[in-house]
């Protein structure tokens, strides 16, 4: 949400870094049963589309900020905002506020992971 509310990149860092602290901890300390899904793209919904090029930039670099903390702490980093894009020209990938995912979204981005994350908690 920081992102959304306009919060500068450095807060969003130093909440991911607490929020990552706290999943470290609650694994025992145990990096392979943590994983970071990247930011969706909400530009590309009715809601976001008339930022959609503001949006786009920022989340860019939110993402490339949380997938390089997860690169420096050994943490397993998803790619899930492609999936997010298709939600501009499929209304089945938006929720009814046409602003946050649908269930049908949330299970192709299980459907995009489920075989890695299966495979790094065996």
């Amino acid at each position: 949400n920081n992102q959304y509310q306009g919060l500068p990149l450095a807060d969003f860092e130093k909440d991911f870094r607490r929020l990552l602290d706290t999943a470290i901890t609650y694994s025992g300390k145990d990096q392979n049963r943590i994983f970071v899904l990247s930011l969706p793209n909400y530009g590309y919904t009715p809601y976001g589309a008339e930022k959609k090029e503001q949006i786009t930039t920022e989340l860019a670099m939110f993402n490339a900020l949380t997938q390089s903390i997860c690169v420096e702490l050994g943490i397993d980093y998803y790619n899930i905002t492609d999936i997010s894009l298709e939600a501009e020209n499929n209304s089945d990938y938006r929720a009814s506020d046409n602003l946050h995912p649908s269930a049908l979204q949330y299970a192709a981005w299980v459907s995009s992971i489920i075989d890695r994350v299966i495979a790094k908690l065996n």
